[in-house]
């Protein structure tokens, strides 16, 4: 892991500044006021400069194909009410979080998972198949055998899959209906752990996307949880280790006490997460 320069995380830290205080979005630029317009081009112009300045000093940032998608859900404005990009896509947001280059953040993928565990949706809201359109046309809903709405969406140009998941319900396992965006979700356990008190960063990705990820140490300690229930030889099992230690050993420098807190709080979950994580942690040993 190589630290990240500061006046690198300074032109992050204005980046996302000016990002969040952009209350205009690009599709939603008047055409009858002509000063809004060019000031909004100019802001958006400059912020995309920035973009391409910090991708240049090597800070990770989406495929083009990611960056679309990222971009039109947070145009449709379901980041802000509660959807939580998870996942590897969520791991390569934060080397400027924990203001080191994470290795494992350069892993490509093809797909992206979406939690909804706290999503709160609007009262009229878009189908989120129209929402995925907007990034690749080719989008379809990926159907199953009794699948009443779609949890599974993908793009027949490049393969690519986004998957919808949502916490665990009291012994449910069949999809959960969010008929607002004409879809479903996947009741995992674990996933209202992951998605509490997640915060938002900026996706390198054009003029900077604004994108709701899970805390750092949230998802370190998630991954340690999860990696017990995988297949003991699986590759997913050594990739979910793998972002829990890189994770886990920058946090440890730079947000020690966000670490502490996290695996407290799962810990006082009770006795099958505190082993799940006792588990991961001998692993962890085993290999160093």
């Amino acid at each position: 892991m190589k630290p990240i320069p500061l006046n690198a995380l300074t032109l992050y830290a204005d980046l996302a500044q000016n990002v969040s205080e952009t209350t205009v979005r690009p599709e939603a630029v008047s055409l009858k006021t002509i000063k809004g317009k060019k000031f909004a081009s100019a802001s958006a112009r400059r912020r995309r400069g920035t973009v391409s300045l910090l991708k240049r000093a090597g800070l990770p940032a989406p495929t083009l194909v990611m960056g679309r998608l990222l971009e039109v859900i947070a145009n449709a404005g379901l980041f802000e009410r509660g959807m939580t990009l998870v996942g590897t896509a969520a791991y390569q947001t934060y080397s400027p979080i924990v203001e080191h280059v994470l290795s494992a953040a350069n892993l490509m993928t093809n797909d992206a998972d979406l939690s909804l565990a706290e999503f709160n949706p609007a009262a009229a809201e878009e189908d989120f198949l129209t929402v995925l359109k907007r990034a690749d046309p080719t989008f379809e809903a990926d159907w199953k055998s009794g699948d009443t709405l779609p949890k599974a969406f993908h793009a027949s140009s490049n393969g690519f899959m986004v998957e919808l998941l949502t916490k665990h319900g009291r012994g449910r396992t069949s999809p959960v209906e969010v008929k607002s965006i004409a879809a479903a979700a996947v009741p995992l356990s674990f996933q209202e752990y992951l998605s509490e008190d997640a915060i938002t960063v900026v996706a390198l990705y054009g003029s900077g996307i604004r994108v709701r990820v899970p805390a750092p140490a949230r998802y370190a300690v998630h991954k340690l949880i999860i990696a017990n229930r995988r297949d003991a030889h699986g590759a997913k099992r050594q990739k979910d280790l793998a972002h829990a230690r890189e994770l886990m050993s920058v946090l440890q420098t730079v947000e020690p006490m966000a670490l502490h807190d996290a695996l407290e709080d799962a810990k006082s979950r009770g006795p099958t997460w505190q082993k799940a994580i006792a588990q991961s942690f001998q692993r962890l040993a085993r290999t160093a």
